[in-house]
């Protein structure tokens, strides 16, 4: 297993900026070697509303998601120190492990992933998923704007739309630990990513293999 912490930044921070800058300040002072994924945020939106508007696949709109991830992928390098945008799995654990923070550019990699099908029901929380997966990283933690109710399961957050179906799947196909947390668990945040345990957290729902 890698030592790697693969973070997903979700892309409802982009609306919540204090929570951002919590956030980003956090992964700043991480002590363990850790990876970004972006979620789409108000990218991912505007690729939503113009699909009704025009009418294109979700074939094509689910490139279009990812490509918006890329877009706030730009947000998180230029506001992290020491990040950088990374294509490949090898390069975010070359990177990670050099002392960088690399954010991932998914497309390129999972562009014809059978466990990712071209659907609006895979976001980057599964996208982040199967990263962790790929990787054999120490944890994944999804981090939301919203509060995440103690204790719950992925399968049960997946069912309250607080993290996609597909991610709750991944994380039980795969045994993956997996954290979400919300609103008010920065400070679980932090400390997770101040140890290389992991442990349960309050305020964070954790996978269970």
């Amino acid at each position: 297993m890698s030592a790697i912490n693969v973070v997903k930044i979700g892309g409802s921070l982009a609306e919540t900026p204090l929570l951002l800058q919590r956030v980003l300040a956090i992964l700043t002072e991480a002590s363990v070697p850790i990876a970004v994924v972006p979620g789409g945020g108000p990218f991912a939106e505007a690729v939503r509303t113009a699909q009704a508007a025009m009418g294109y696949s979700d074939v094509a709109a689910h490139r279009m998601a990812i490509l918006a991830m890329h877009q706030m992928a730009e947000v998180l390098v230029e506001r992290l120190p020491r990040a950088q945008a990374v294509m490949q799995p090898a390069e975010v654990a070359f990177c990670a492990e050099a002392g960088m923070i690399p954010v991932w550019l998914p497309l390129d990699e999972i562009a014809d992933v059978p466990e990712l099908p071209p659907s609006w029901s895979v976001t980057s929380d599964a996208i982040a998923a199967w990263l962790a997966m790929r990787i054999g990283a120490a944890q994944l933690l999804l981090v939301k704007a919203c509060a995440v109710p103690r204790e719950a399961a992925p399968e049960d957050l997946a069912d309250m739309g607080i993290i996609d179906s597909e991610a709750a799947r991944l994380i039980a196909a795969h045994g993956i630990a997996a954290t979400v947390l919300g609103e008010g668990d920065e400070a679980a945040l932090a400390g997770l990513l101040r140890s290389r345990r992991v442990g349960s957290v309050m305020g964070a729902a954790k996978g269970r293999p």
